[in-house]
């Protein structure tokens, strides 16, 4: 579901520190796939991690990419109820 996807990648994006000079890298975690079959074919590593989105601004990036084609599984990306 949608709230899953963006929790695991909130909370890997919040948990990776870039090392200096290095390529920015995923954190390991039920998101990383995702992310790799779904976002990386269009988007660098760093420009995920750094973005510094909210959950609300993930859910919202990620009914964008969603509607111009983003090659997301339906188990990923199914609606949820947005909460508080």
């Amino acid at each position: 579901m949608l709230s899953r996807f963006l929790s695991c990648l909130a909370a890997g994006l919040l948990c990776a520190a870039p090392e200096a000079q290095a390529q920015p890298q995923l954190p390991e975690g039920s998101g990383k796939a995702v992310i790799e079959q779904s976002c990386l074919g269009c988007h660098e590593p760093a420009r995920i991690i750094a973005s510094g989105y909210n959950r609300q601004d993930w859910r919202n990036v990620v009914h964008m990419m969603l509607n111009v084609g983003a090659p997301v599984p339906p188990d990923q990306a199914a609606c949820s109820r947005t909460t508080s």
